[in-house]
């Protein structure tokens, strides 16, 4: 093996631990934090308030650390900053037991957090240069390590075991610290103004209508995130369940992000993101109704396509298409409309859950996924008519 393809394998390595360790700080805590609160005595709405910061720190705060990574050209040491401070966010959640406390680890939580991804999502296609086609190949360890510590999560017993969740999650963020070590900036760029360039990049083509079809996809999708594990238990079922239902959900998002690179290679990312609209719309539609173990279990491997192979057309088209001096900030205001999305679906989700349960949520969800195919449409019809970005 020469040095260079000695370099190339490491970094794929530490870019894979890093995926691994950080997506699986989320599977370790986020799937059972709603079950947590709920056992601290949160009602319905009260998580609903609580779990809708994420979506507003997505919203505020990726953009801001995006153009900050771009301007300055500060990338990876924004990436060390924020795997330090979500890892102190995620132990100042641990004690919190009212409103008011749960609500400020959140903040602290969201501030490190919500730009971890945009920021290492940037630096893998950055490093891997011409070799980026291997970033699906790359990003699926963090599906893998979710879908592993979701399950590892659920099989102890989830949330009636708080310290391990929050503790094991704080620990798999300073591993992903670690990765990071030996991670290498990118060459500089020619010092000029980012914002005029980024608007005019953001509201030209099919940008705006990219940005509200995500941001009404995710709407719906991030009901998933909370109100899944709260249906599941209320149809009757344990942690444990949640557990490998989550598992088996994500392991199928592993093997449609496998198989991702050589499809993208020879179709446009936006024929995924329309397929992925209508194949979400089905399955929130089914899940509204279905309560059954086997039936949910059936259903759980379609998120390989609503998730798996959406995201990862996401992250191609921007990466592809965005200015390469733009890639970290357009990619940051992507994960803006996502969190602009799941506010919508946590905001409309708590009362909805209350008035009408699971039913009410994923049968809404499945109305704003059939939304998102048209407005997907829409921006690939609007795609063809400009070229993609040098």
């Amino acid at each position: 093996m020469s040095a260079t393809d000695g370099k190339k394998s490491t970094l794929a390595f530490d870019l894979s631990l890093f995926y691994f360790c950080a997506y699986g700080a989320s599977g370790a805590l986020i799937p059972f934090l709603p079950l947590v609160l709920s056992d601290r005595g949160f009602g319905a709405q009260a998580i609903s308030t609580v779990m809708i910061v994420a979506p507003i720190g997505h919203l505020l705060v990726p953009p801001l650390w995006g153009m900050l990574a771009d301007h300055f050209e500060a990338r990876l040491g924004l990436l060390r900053l924020a795997t330090l401070g979500g890892a102190a966010g995620t132990l100042a959640l641990y004690p919190a037991h009212s409103l008011t406390q749960a609500l400020a680890a959140m903040v602290l939580y969201c501030v490190f957090r919500t730009p971890i991804f945009p920021l290492v999502d940037a630096t893998s296609v950055a490093s891997l240069g011409e070799q980026r086609g291997r970033y699906a190949r790359i990003r699926v360890w963090g599906s893998i390590g979710f879908a592993l510590f979701a399950t590892l999560a659920g099989h102890l017993g989830g949330s009636s075991r708080a310290q391990l969740l929050f503790f094991g999650s704080a620990g798999l963020q300073l591993l992903s610290t670690v990765a990071t070590l030996r991670f290498v900036a990118g060459q500089p760029q020619p010092k000029r103004s980012l914002l005029p360039e980024l608007f005019g990049f953001l509201t030209t083509g099919p940008m705006p209508l990219l940005l509200i079809g995500t941001a009404v996809y995710y709407g719906a999708h991030s009901t998933y995130d909370i109100y899944f594990g709260l249906h599941l238990r209320a149809a009757g079922h344990g942690d444990g369940f949640v557990g490998l239902a989550l598992g088996l959900g994500v392991l199928a998002e592993v093997l449609v992000m496998f198989a991702a690179p050589r499809l993208l290679d020879r179709f446009d990312p936006y024929w995924f993101l329309v397929g992925a609209g209508g194949v979400a719309a089905l399955r929130w539609s089914l899940l509204a109704f279905v309560t059954g173990a086997p039936l949910l279990l059936l259903l759980q491997p379609l998120h390989g396509i609503t998730f798996g192979a959406w995201f990862v057309a996401l992250v191609k088209l921007i990466q592809d298409r965005a200015p390469a001096r733009l890639r970290t900030s357009v990619q940051a205001v992507i994960m803006a409309s996502l969190g602009l999305g799941t506010i919508l679906g946590y905001g409309a989700g708590g009362p909805a859950y209350e008035l009408g349960g699971g039913a009410l949520v994923f049968g809404a969800a499945g109305v704003a996924s059939g939304l998102a195919v048209v407005i997907y449409g829409l921006a690939f019809r609007s795609s063809r008519r400009q070229s993609p970005a040098a």
